[in-house]
C-alpha cells in the first residue's frame, strides 16, 4: 500500500510503504518501511564518478509522523551533508537508555521524564544512521555532549521528540515548536521592530516559524561560543515559498558572526513546526 507519491525537482519519486516492509531503489532515492510499530527510514544516496553510492541525507520517523517525508523534509536535509534527522512521539523509552543515561533521570518524573527518554531515543537512531555505533548522550547541565566526531541537537514539543547529528558540519540546530504559542504580545520580546515589520506580510504560522529559527540557531552556535544569544541580537529572514531562512547576528560579539554561513530549513511534523539549522 502506497501511502503518498512525490516528485522532487522533477526527478526523484519518494514511494512510502506504510505496512510492509519494503525496500524501493528509484533514482538517487532509497526508502525502507520497517513495520507500522517502528520508525521508517528514508535516505538520500549520491553517485560519486566511480559509480558507488554514499549516503548523503537521512531521516527516520514513526508511523504517525511518516508526512515528515511525504512534506519533503529530505530536499531540505540534502542541503546538510553526511546528517541525519529522526522524530518520534514523545513516550517513555528509559528501557532504550544506557545506565549512565537513566541516571540522568533519577531526578525527573512525568512529562521531563518522557521528554528525556523520547530525545536520547532519538538521538540513537540519528547515529544508526550516520553508520555509528550509538554512544550515550550525557550532559553538561542541560546541553547534551555527543561522542566526537559528532555535532547534533535535540528537541522536543508536548507531542514529539526530534534529533539531528552530522558527521560533516561544525554546527547543528533543531527546534520543534506548535503553532500558536508566539502570540503577539510575545513578540517585541523576540523580534526586532524590522523582523516584527517582516512578520505582518506572512501567515500567522511565521512567527513560530521565525522562533524556532531563532532556537535552532543559538543551539547550533552556542556550543562553539560557550555563551547564550538573546533573542534580540539576532534577525531571521525568511524565504517564505522555499521554507528556507538565514541568521543575521547584530550583536557585539565577532565569534557569533558565524551564523552568516549557516542555511536553515523548516516543515511541518504533524500539526508541528520543525527546523534545522547548520553551517
Amino acid at each position: 500500500m502506497v501511502a503518498w507519491r512525490e516528485t522532487i525537482s522533477g526527478a526523484v519519486q519518494i514511494c512510502f510503504n506504510e505496512i510492509h516492509a519494503k525496500a524501493q531503489l528509484q533514482g538517487s532515492c532509497y526508502v525502507t518501511s520497517i513495520t507500522s510499530s517502528t520508525p521508517s527510514v528514508a535516505q538520500w544516496f549520491t553517485q560519486d564518478a566511480n559509480g558507488s553510492s554514499n549516503i548523503s541525507a537521512t531521516a527516520v520517523c514513526d508511523a504517525g509522523a511518516k508526512n515528515l517525508v511525504a512534506a519533503g523534509y529530505l530536499q531540505g536535509l540534502l542541503r546538510f551533508p553526511n546528517t541525519a534527522l529522526a522524530v518520534d512521539r514523545l513516550q517513555d523509552r528509559g528501557q532504550w537508555l544506557t545506565r549512565s543515561e537513566s541516571a540522568l533521570m533519577d531526578n525527573m518524573h512525568g512529562t521531563r521524564l518522557t521528554s528525556f527518554s523520547s530525545g536520547r531515543y532519538v538521538a540513537k537512531h540519528v547515529q544508526q544512521c550516520l553508520a555509528l555505533t550509538p554512544k550515550p548522550i550525557l550532559q553538561n547541565g542541560r546541553l547534551p555532549i555527543w561522542p566526537a566526531g559528532l555535532v547534533g541537537s535535540i528537541s522536543h514539543s508536548k507531542t514529539y521528540a526530534a534529533a539531528v547529528a552530522t558527521t560533516s558540519l561544525q554546527a547543528l540546530g533543531v527546534d520543534i515548536e506548535t503553532p500558536g504559542r508566539i502570540t503577539e504580545a510575545l513578540q517585541p520580546r523576540l523580534f526586532t521592530a524590522k523582523e516584527r515589520h517582516r512578520l505582518r506580510g506572512l501567515p500567522d504560522s511565521a512567527a513560530t516559524v521565525a522562533f524556532a529559527a531563532k532556537e535552532a540557531g543559538f543551539k547550533a552556535i552556542s556550543p562553539i561560543v560557550g555563551e547564550y544569544v538573546s533573542f534580540l541580537e539576532a534577525e531571521i529572514d525568511l524565504e517564505w515559498r522555499n521554507n528556507l531562512f538565514t541568521i543575521r547576528y547584530i550583536g557585539n560579539n565577532k565569534a557569533i558572526e558565524a551564523v552568516h554561513d549557516g542555511v536553515g530549513h523548516w516543515s511541518y511534523v504533524g500539526d508541528e513546526i520543525l527546523v534545522i539549522f547548520g553551517f
